[in-house]
């Protein structure tokens, strides 16, 4: 009995940025700039070419890269004046987005992190790998509530929330979404791998994987969240008349 929406790593980095032709040299010395630069590059190149694997460790090397110049910035900034303003452009699935915002460009590292461990616990799901595929959801979860207990908080100027990936309740919804899929693979374990899971605890985990979509629906509705809520029902449906049959109460069982 499976569930899987299959998903590849949808995030990229649309346009380069070359922090050293920015910032001044005698605020920040140009290594520090330009090995900014290359990382993000790197990370990049990375997505662009949907090497997962490789943009896992990128996306590290990137995010303590630019907090690294983030603090180094706001140290000097009474006296730091930018030759030119930066412009972070993103894609994410069909849209594009584009920010002057380090805080914009901070959460963007966060949200990659995101994607590409949902991607990889996707592609080890499909694949009957359900304990990594946990492992995976698990380190996305992480990214999620990062983003919006740590780097959102952060960004107490902001505009008018426009783009959902600034709003704290569709990284909420993520993070319940997640709960659900690694009951999930749970579930998938105990009925492929070792086939030790009993029908009422098949039951149960499929009623808290409903409850866990309906949490992440009334946060954030989705395509993803409410097909595996009708998948739980279902399921939880199945074994419940399994569970009747199984006893001669066949009324119910067809109920």
């Amino acid at each position: 009995m499976y569930f899987i929406c299959y998903i590849m790593s949808t995030l990229a980095i649309t346009k380069s940025v070359f922090f050293e032709r920015f910032i001044p040299v005698e605020m920040i010395e140009s290594s520090i700039t330009i090995d900014c630069t290359q990382k993000r590059l790197a990370l990049q190149d990375a997505l662009n070419t949907n090497e997962t694997e490789r943009a896992r460790g990128k996306i590290e090397e990137y995010r303590e890269a630019l907090n690294n110049l983030i603090k180094l910035l706001e140290n000097n900034r009474s006296m730091t004046i930018l030759k030119e303003q930066p412009q972070f452009d993103w894609c994410w699935g069909s849209g594009s987005y584009m920010s002057s915002c380090w805080r914009w460009e901070k959460l963007m590292t966060y949200a990659v992190g995101y994607d590409i461990n949902m991607a990889s616990a996707m592609n080890k799901a499909t694949n009957a790998k359900f304990k990594e595929a946990s492992q995976h959801f698990h380190k996305a979860g992480e990214y999620c509530v990062s983003i919006y207990q740590d780097v959102l908080p952060e960004w107490k100027w902001k505009e008018v929330q426009s783009i959902h990936m600034t709003m704290e309740n569709f990284w909420k919804s993520k993070v319940y979404f997640i709960y659900a899929m690694k009951d999930l693979m749970t579930l998938q374990y105990g009925i492929v791998g070792d086939g030790s899971i009993s029908d009422k605890n098949a039951i149960r985990i499929v009623s808290r994987i409903e409850g866990l979509c309906k949490k992440s629906i009334s946060e954030w509705s989705n395509q993803d969240n409410s097909g595996l809520m009708n998948w739980a029902r279902a399921a939880r449906a199945i074994y419940t008349a399994r569970t009747h049959a199984e006893k001669d109460d066949f009324g119910k069982a067809i109920g």
